[in-house]
């Protein structure tokens, strides 16, 4: 007999985290690895989403970055607390400015 798995709804977080900081310099494969182990201690699951590329503006001046995507499912009570401890640690640990993180309510099954 197949249990019946209801779905949820979660908050999905959407991270962007550039490869490289304003000046050049690439950010190092542990940088990454301690901000994935921080995830996972944040969510319980983080899936690399692989590498996208954007642009940006600033006073006329546009900049291409290439960046790595992670995405984070968790509980709607605990996602805007969760972005924002994720948003201090990017600023912090790779030196940004600006962090993207979006917030979207998904219906997750499976659980």
């Amino acid at each position: 007999m197949t249990a019946k798995h209801e779905p949820r709804t979660s908050t999905r977080l959407t991270v962007f985290i550039p490869e490289a900081d304003n000046a050049g310099q690439a950010f190092t494969p542990d940088a990454f690895a301690a901000f994935e182990s921080f995830a996972l201690d944040l969510a319980g699951g983080v899936t690399m989403g692989g590498h996208v590329k954007g642009l940006w503006r600033d006073a006329q001046m546009t900049y291409a970055d290439t960046n790595r995507q992670y995405v984070l499912i968790v509980p709607r009570n605990r996602a805007q607390a969760i972005a924002s401890a994720l948003v201090e640690y990017v600023r912090n640990a790779f030196r940004q400015l600006a962090v993207y993180v979006e917030l979207t309510l998904v219906r997750v099954a499976g659980f």
